[in-house]
């Protein structure tokens, strides 16, 4: 659209300026009253539309070729030092953030649940953020076609309760593995939560979690770090659940280990 009016533009001045010329060559000019003796006046006021067109268009195609290179600028320097973070204050805040992403997610959940686990906090909206977060799991894996895989060490009988609720729902997406390692000699283990490998959001590595820091981080290199580690302790993990498959054995097995077999 914008080239038709250049046209446009273009030849309107071109025919002006050629019927200008062969008019005042031809005399004719002079037989029109009102231009008679001021054809040099209509000759300047057309070449000043002319140059004053070409300024602009000049102008608007400058702009748009500054704006590409200040919004590649900008792309570049963000892909080569840019590192999105959002820090949490507190439990809430994380779990809050986290579930929100959960429901963002188009492909993958990688969520990492170990570590010693203990109440989150006293205050009863810690409570309430993360029983949110586990009520949301079930929901997402049942209503978008996403693959959340979790990988566990069961520390406590509420998250083998945790666990076998999740499997009795037969969820297609959701996929769990573990480690069944006595939790009294693990050192500090971090955990994290990946989202679409595009964000990773880590969490708690020591009880009462009071002073932990937590932060959600973007960045390719990073997230692709992650990522990795996830994946190889993904595959060296024990199979609970793998799409249609549940060993009911691991849950026997990891009740004689927590002293309630």
């Amino acid at each position: 659209m914008q080239e038709k009016i250049e046209k446009f533009v273009l030849g309107t001045i071109a025919v002006l300026s050629v019927a200008i010329s062969l008019g005042d060559l031809l005399g004719v000019l002079d037989t029109i009253p009102w231009l008679a003796g001021r054809t040099s006046a209509l000759t300047l006021l057309v070449v000043g539309f002319l140059a004053g067109y070409l300024v602009l268009e000049r102008r608007s195609k400058l702009d748009k070729i500054e704006r590409l290179v200040l919004e590649g600028v900008e792309r570049t320097i963000v892909s080569l030092n840019g590192v999105e973070t959002q820090a949490f204050t507190n439990p809430q805040e994380m779990y809050e953030y986290v579930r929100k992403r959960m429901w963002e997610a188009q492909k993958s959940i990688d969520d990492l649940s170990w570590g010693q686990q203990t109440a989150t906090s006293k205050m009863p909206l810690h409570e309430q953020a993360l029983k949110k977060y586990i009520e949301a799991i079930p929901k997402i894996c049942s209503k978008k076609k996403i693959r959340y895989r979790e990988v566990m060490i069961f520390s406590t009988m509420e998250r083998l309760q945790r666990a076998e609720a999740m499997v009795a729902q037969d969820l297609q997406g959701y996929r769990l593995r573990y480690y069944n390692i006595p939790h009294q000699q693990m050192p500090p283990l971090l955990s994290f939560m990946l989202i679409d490998s595009a964000e990773v959001i880590i969490a708690f590595y020591r009880p009462p979690y009071e002073d932990e820091h937590r932060l959600a981080v973007k960045h390719p290199g990073i997230v692709r770090l992650f990522q990795d580690y996830y994946n190889v302790i993904w595959h060296r993990a024990k199979v609970i659940k793998e799409a249609d498959r549940v060993e009911y054995g691991a849950f026997q097995e990891i009740r004689q280990t927590l002293g309630a077999g």
